[in-house]
């Protein structure tokens, strides 16, 4: 299936805004000779294509002249099957196999044109092992330092070119986003920016702001004016630039791509808002930096395939620039692309039908990448969404990048300045109050190997807890602290709305560490909803039940919550509820069960019928009627805080629920519940 370039779409939301117009023609001053645009344009385009000719000239004698060593061999020996992703793809479901040195083969869906033969198979494990400096940010640095010079002499020159080109046609778009964009690639952040003094507030003007912003590490502002610069847009030309389907899933591992395709445009604005909302780093931190990167690469595509060719690459459609706008799209300009060289080439448009979009090479990023997008059920569903709707990192990171393989394989990432771990999630809480729900939470730092939340437990670092109920609206409602052993309480009073949490911890020191765990919930209302003569209870919470003893009520127990919901045969649990409504002098009879949730195997069933084995205990419970009926009095419905401990014994391993039953004499029983897994001892 065909689908439209994203160049194309940039095109419309340019056009639609009246931005970036190449013009026909010049107005003359009076007195002056007519100014031929045409003219010099086609000399523009000329100087730069002499330029992006002479680049790639120096790129690949840089390249010939890498004489590996022994290890760099077998590092090059991957390079080649990477560079040769066409080779492998075809598989008939649609993926490739990509061997890896020292790994077992690893099977991923690579990046194809829907154009042409031409594939693409993006790694971040390799880019780390040639260059010392980042591609992505540093242009120049596949060049050997006896050409780069000379290139950078040469940009140079271009730029005063195209500044000669801009005083004679100074309205014209083109060119100014050539300027930028050469300037950008020099480093020219300050002369990139008085580029745009006269350039006024429509889109272009906005969105090329933002890119200079964005590539000078002044991420928030770069966030703020591509914002700016969206509402300069109509609806048709906006759904163009918010255009998400190449960050969905493809089509042959699920629909979401697809099904996008064919969402009315207002509709697309409403899933854009809530994407970008879910994919900020981090909500204690003003701006969205990945929202900030994604339309950076955008504008990053829109000027350097303002060419057929560029450097590299090949923009045409049929020529695969359709699969390298993908890449770009879903992870940036790439930190190292390393020609597989002239031979490969040849077998390269051999294998592919004579495409001729060599030069072909590797497309490789730096390790520590990270993905901040979500799941695309948690978008429709943001308040039901667990911690596990985002995946920011390779779980495991305790091996190095030649050992680990690829077993981490993003849809999209990004490289952010420092490193975010997630924080295991322990325990939610929730209790009514007449103003609002207390929230509480628990983290258990140490269930994860990672050194950065090693960093974080060591380090003590403090960590607040951020509610979002809406995308741009963020209130920083509960603080805590790591504890030594690895655990991390935090708790607030919040509002009765469905909300979107994020715990966030930060080193003390290393300021660019971080921690994050973040959830949907769905508050039960405020004591003042419940009616006259109702009660409720509450989910029972865990506690230790050898430090916390029978808590009176809480805030007695909050210190002792458990950061898990996972505990070993034999252990002693404290359950801890909360009874809501209960009228003085009434008594209220309580049951307290542990019942099991997931069935046993067959062979396991016919061994206890048959008796070749003991039946295991699969089931726990207690009932009592309670005439002690202390509650916490207002205005409004009692609070009665109750706690018990309890034995699991010889519990049989496995997924359990625990539930808390409340009944008043004459009224129907209530009841409220919480997931426990047991394992052996």
């Amino acid at each position: 299936m065909s689908r439209p370039s994203l160049l194309t779409l940039y095109a419309v939301a340019l056009s639609a805004a009246a931005c970036f117009p190449i013009i026909a023609s010049a107005q003359s001053s009076p007195g002056s000779a007519p100014v031929d645009t045409a003219t010099i344009l086609n000399t523009a385009r000329q100087r730069i294509a002499l330029f992006q000719a002479r680049w790639q000239q120096a790129w690949i004698r840089s390249d010939i002249n890498v004489v590996p060593g022994e290890t760099d061999k077998k590092v090059r020996a991957m390079r080649t099957t990477y560079g040769h992703c066409d080779y492998v793809y075809g598989r008939s479901d649609g993926r490739a196999m990509i061997p890896v040195w020292g790994t077992p083969d690893t099977v991923f869906t690579p990046i194809v044109s829907y154009n042409s033969a031409y594939a693409l198979c993006p790694s971040w494990l390799l880019g780390s092992m040639h260059r010392e400096m980042d591609e992505a940010r540093y242009v120049d640095a596949a060049i050997r330092s006896g050409d780069s010079l000379h290139i950078r002499q040469m940009r140079e020159d271009l730029i005063r070119s195209l500044d000669g080109f801009q005083d004679l046609l100074p309205e014209d778009g083109w060119l100014r986003t050539q300027r930028v964009r050469f300037l950008v690639d020099a480093h020219r952040y300050d002369r990139a920016e008085r580029a745009l003094d006269a350039c006024g507030d429509s889109f272009a003007c906005l969105s090329l702001r933002g890119y200079v912003a964005h590539e000078r590490g002044d991420l928030r502002r770069a966030d703020s004016l591509f914002v700016e610069a969206t509402t300069r847009l109509d609806e048709l030309a906006e759904c163009s630039w918010i255009d998400l389907r190449l960050l969905l899933p493809d089509p042959p591992s699920d629909s979401p791509r697809d099904e996008y395709l064919f969402t009315p445009c207002r509709e697309r604005r409403k899933i854009a808002r809530m994407f970008w909302w879910l994919s900020d780093p981090l909500f204690s931190v003003a701006g969205n930096e990945r929202r900030a990167a994604h339309f950076a690469r955008r504008v990053w595509f829109g000027l350097h395939s303002a060419m057929d060719r560029d450097q590299r690459h090949d923009w045409r459609k049929d020529y695969g620039g359709d699969a390298v706008e993908e890449l770009i799209t879903r992870y940036g300009p790439p930190s190292a692309a390393l020609w597989i060289g002239e031979k490969e080439d040849r077998l390269h448009d051999q294998h592919v039908g004579e495409l001729h979009a060599g030069p072909y090479t590797t497309m490789e990023y730096t390790s520590g990448r990270q993905s901040f997008t979500p799941s695309l059920s948690a978008v429709y569903s943001p308040y039901t969404a667990g911690d596990s709707s985002w995946q920011l990192h390779q779980r495991d990171s305790t091996h190095d990048a030649m050992t680990q393989g690829l077993i981490w394989w993003p849809h999209e990432h990004m490289a952010f300045n420092g490193r975010i771990a997630e924080m295991p999630l322990g325990q939610v809480a929730m209790l009514r109050r007449y103003t609002g729900v207390t929230l509480a939470v628990t983290h258990n730092l140490f269930a994860r190997p990672d050194t950065v939340l090693t960093n974080l437990r060591r380090d003590s670092a403090e960590a607040v807890l951020v509610v979002s109920p809406a995308p741009d609206t963020m209130h920083t409602l509960g603080s805590g602290r790591v504890h030594p052993g690895g655990s991390l309480f935090t708790s607030a009073l919040i509002p009765p709305e469905p909300a979107v949490v994020s715990v966030e911890a930060r080193h003390p020191r290393l300021r660019n560490l971080f921690g994050r765990s973040r959830f949907g919930v769905r508050p039960p209302a405020v004591l003042s909803a419940l009616a006259k003569g109702q009660i409720d209870v509450s989910a029972p919470v865990f506690y230790d039940a050898l430090r916390g003893g029978t808590p009176p009520d809480a805030p007695g127990m909050f210190p002792h919550m458990l950061a898990t919901t996972t505990l070993r045969q034999g252990d002693r649990i404290g359950i801890f509820w909360e009874t809501y409504g209960v009228t003085p002098g009434d008594s209220v009879q309580f049951r307290v069960a542990i019942e099991r949730t997931t069935r046993t195997g067959l062979l396991q069933r016919l061994g206890e019928v048959t008796r070749l084995r003991d039946v295991p205990m699969r089931a726990l419970g207690i009932a009592w009627r309670d005439p002690d009926t202390r509650t916490t009095i207002s205005d409004g419905p009692s609070i009665m805080p109750r706690a018990i401990t309890l034995d699991l014994g010889d519990l049989e391993p496995g997924e359990y629920r625990v539930v808390v039953e409340a009944r008043v004499p004459g009224g129907q029983p209530v009841r409220n519940e919480r997931a426990l897994t047991i394992i052996g001892r």
